[in-house]
């Protein structure tokens, strides 16, 4: 619980805002427990005209985007419902699964790769347990009532749409979503780093400033007479107690400091 609060505490302060999943993890015989799971804001859309009292509430819907394992999509297809008693999720076949994970095809690749099999193409590769599928929880508002359900990425549908309600016994989209900087009107508030851009941006121009003239009093520039017998690497190298050979040394000499 501490990282959870600490850590939600950073995310709206870094991001400007803190996504979180609240919800009651329960698995007869296994798991009964109340739950909070912080969600990247990159990782949850809104609609950008929902109020920024209650961006969640407001919303014609909400899309959790989850990163999940192959392995544990295709347990959760052999899950029974007990309220059902059928399968929580669609049973995909594995072609399904590779175009939900496959990546873009790249026009490099393409090209170097003429009339020859792609090695990245997923046509051509298993699906492996380990690999990462994304999997969108999707609320819609419908009539006045929400609906739920799931589907993988944005290529099959995992579940019917069934009410909210009947999902959640309190019937409400079990999502918050806060700030820890107060902007009227903004459901995604500027963060810490953003209000200080600027600050941050000065200080780091005199910091560099005063380093360059530090480096400069160290690191002196040289003028040398050109076609002269002077040793330049050592003037460049400057270490301690180094040597530099030149013929004509004095204030009138082949070698000038310039200040």
């Amino acid at each position: 619980w501490f990282q959870t609060v600490i850590g939600g505490y950073q995310d709206s302060q870094v991001q400007g805002v803190v996504a979180a999943h609240v919800y009651w993890d329960y698995e007869e015989g296994k798991k009964d427990k109340p739950c909070v799971d912080l969600i990247p804001a990159e990782n949850i859309r809104i609609d950008p005209g929902a109020s920024w009292i209650d961006p969640v509430g407001t919303s014609p819907y909400v899309i959790h985007m989850i990163p999940m394992y192959v392995g544990d999509v295709k347990e959760m297809m052999t899950k029974v419902d007990p309220k059902t008693g059928s399968p929580k999720w669609y049973t995909l076949s594995t072609g399904t699964l590779r175009m939900a994970i496959q990546e873009k095809a790249d026009s490099t690749r393409l090209a170097r790769n003429k009339d020859r099999e792609d090695p990245l193409d997923p046509d051509s590769r298993t699906v492996g347990d380990y690999e990462v599928i994304w999997v969108q929880r999707h609320i819609h508002r419908k009539d006045g009532e929400d609906w739920l359900w799931y589907t993988l990425s944005d290529v099959a549908m995992l579940s019917d749409p069934v009410p909210l309600k009947e999902a959640f016994f309190h019937g409400e989209r079990p999502y918050v979503i806060g700030c820890c900087i107060l902007e009227t009107h903004k459901i995604f508030p500027s963060s810490v780093p953003q209000l200080a851009k600027g600050l941050t941006e000065e200080t780091n121009a005199i910091a560099n400033s005063r380093l360059d003239n530090i480096y400069l009093v160290l690191n002196k520039k040289w003028f040398v007479r050109r076609g002269k017998n002077v040793d330049i690497p050592s003037l460049v190298r400057n270490v301690p107690g180094g040597v530099t050979l030149m013929d004509n040394v004095g204030p009138e000499g082949d070698v000038q400091e310039v200040n």
